[in-house]
């Protein structure tokens, strides 16, 4: 079975371009690969609270007992704003398990 070779992914350097301004030069030019900004609320993800819902409750039952920034990092999706959002849907759902087994005590309404 031979290893499929991995690559480390870090933050930008200083002398390293921004992603925005990385392009690939070809027969036909440059194209410019632009990242999409970070999204700053539910409506930015284009993602329902549904599905969002789904993704946190996946993300809680295959890790455990999760923090707020370990949840974020799992999700790729802010805490302010996103998952904090979800989270209270969740708590205005009865989803008190998942406090308890998240350790959190309380979320504001």
């Amino acid at each position: 079975m031979s290893s499929f070779p991995l690559r480390e992914f870090s933050s930008i350097s200083a002398g390293a371009p921004a992603p925005s301004a990385v392009g690939r030069t070809g027969n036909k030019g440059t194209r410019s690969i632009s990242l999409p900004a970070e999204p700053k609320s539910v409506e930015d993800t284009g993602l329902n609270i549904g599905f969002l819902s789904e993704l946190i409750l996946k993300h809680v039952y295959f890790a455990g007992l999760l923090s707020g920034q370990q949840l974020e990092e799992a999700a790729k999706l802010p805490f302010l704003n996103v998952i904090d959002k979800v989270l209270i849907f969740l708590k205005k759902k009865n989803m008190s398990t998942l406090y308890l087994r998240m350790g959190i005590r309380s979320v504001p309404l």
